[in-house]
């Protein structure tokens, strides 16, 4: 929710320039009330959100190597790992500055592999024969309709995961275990720690050390005839 109410704060004042949108999000940061915070958030929690993505997937190859899940609560939640990846690299390219737009030239172009419809599909979301403002305008956007197509594969993952009675205790899998776990003290105590220690981190990198998600090439403006010196493979 938060990434959607920063991320509409954001879309009110995107302009699509391909020249100039990495100098108007910089005036966006100083010049407009809260611009630096909310863009800092959206950015922070972007981090985090791959963070918690990660140790979750993580934590469901663990059961899954102990316990029996059901196929299709992984499909789907596959599916919600490659939005989530589309998403973020959308929102990486946006901005328009060096690293970003080499990125979008290099898988853009891989899809120019494609049998039959790969150059097709590459000038399609170009829009041109080359990457320009229209490319910019198309991709945000995806940016702003792919997070809602997201919110409906996330609750049908949630009923996939309830359907097919999968749980979070280990307990609950024994045969010889009839009962479920009820909350208790220990459980709040738990849940409370682990949501203050990420607030923290939050607050600490939104406010403090909000620039260490960036590349340095991330404050090159684009120069569409020298590829940045920091790309490695």
């Amino acid at each position: 929710c938060m990434q959607i109410i920063c991320g509409v704060c954001l879309a009110w004042l995107f302009f699509s320039c391909f020249i100039c949108t990495n100098w108007y999000f910089v005036l966006f940061l100083w010049d407009f009330d809260l611009g630096f915070v909310i863009r800092s958030t959206h950015i922070c929690f972007t981090s985090l959100l791959f963070f918690l993505l990660y140790v979750h997937i993580f934590k469901c190859i663990v059961l899954i190597i102990l316990f029996d899940t059901h196929i299709l609560v992984w499909v789907v939640g596959f599916v919600i790992y490659i939005f989530i990846v589309i998403i973020g690299f959308i929102g990486y390219v946006l901005p328009c500055t060096m690293m970003s737009y080499w990125g979008l030239t290099v898988f853009s172009n891989i899809l120019a592999t494609v049998p039959v419809i790969g150059t097709w599909l590459c000038y399609w979301i170009w829009g041109s024969e080359y990457i320009n403002d229209f490319t910019l305008l198309k991709l945000h956007v995806l940016h702003v309709l792919l997070p809602f197509v997201l919110i409906l594969v996330i609750f049908m993952h949630l009923f996939c995961l309830h359907y097919f009675m999968s749980s979070d205790g280990f307990c609950d899998r024994f045969a010889f275990y009839c009962e479920r776990l009820c909350f208790c003290m220990w459980f709040y105590l738990r849940d409370m720690f682990l949501a203050f220690l990420i607030l923290f981190f939050v607050i600490y990198f939104i406010f403090i050390n909000w620039y260490f998600v960036f590349h340095e090439e991330s404050w090159v403006i684009v120069d569409t005839l020298k590829t940045s010196d920091k790309i490695l493979p």
